[in-house]
């Protein structure tokens, strides 16, 4: 895909007949899947970190009145988010019909997600089997999903002003053709119909 843009971005050069044009527009056609893959990626993991918000808060409140996690998870599989439910569902399946040792169980949902906190969250699960005492730092743990969703939305602010900004110097820059043309002729004639314009 970025190759064929490639070939349209140097095929736009070519037909504005701007020689120093062409490998621009060919990096920039060439680059725009990237930044559609990096901007869904993007999108992805902020999902999932939602999701796992939600799904983790409700397990490790469930977990902490009956200090069963396999109980905890599988009363609240209904309200689970459908991007972590079948993650949650493969654990109790597993823990029933496969495994009975509950730090192997886990151990293999670990991988099956992507994330640090719920990596985190996993380890002190752990923990927890082999000690009751230390579920107190369960809750800790789910809440860095709200300082995580905190600073994410500060950087999203101070990315967006920075876009604008960005945006309006492009505007500008494309603005003042029309308006040498305006103001003179033959320097709009330079500037759009030369290699040095």
């Amino acid at each position: 895909m970025s190759f064929i843009l490639a070939i349209v971005g140097g095929g736009v050069g070519f037909a504005l007949k701007n020689i120093i044009l062409v490998p621009i527009l060919i990096a920039i056609f060439a680059s725009i899947p990237f930044i559609y893959v990096k901007s869904l990626s993007s999108k992805y993991r902020r999902q999932m970190a939602e999701d796992l918000e939600s799904g983790l808060s409700l397990i490790t409140t469930s977990y902490l009145r009956n200090e069963n996690i396999v109980e905890a998870v599988r009363e609240n599989l209904g309200n689970l988010p459908r991007s972590i439910r079948k993650t949650f569902e493969e654990f109790v399946f597993e823990n029933e019909y496969i495994t009975p040792n509950l730090n192997t169980a886990l151990n293999n949902m670990k991988f099956k997600i992507n994330h640090p906190i719920f990596h985190e969250w996993i380890n002190a699960l752990i923990q927890c089997s082999d000690n009751k005492d230390v579920k107190k730092i369960l809750e800790p743990i789910i809440n860095k999903f709200a300082t995580l969703r905190t600073v994410q939305s500060d950087m999203d602010t101070a990315m967006a002003s920075a876009k604008v900004e960005a945006i309006i110097m492009a505007a500008i820059t494309i603005g003042i053709i029309p308006g040498i043309k305006l103001v003179n002729d033959e320097w709009y004639s330079i500037l759009t119909t030369t290699i040095q314009g």
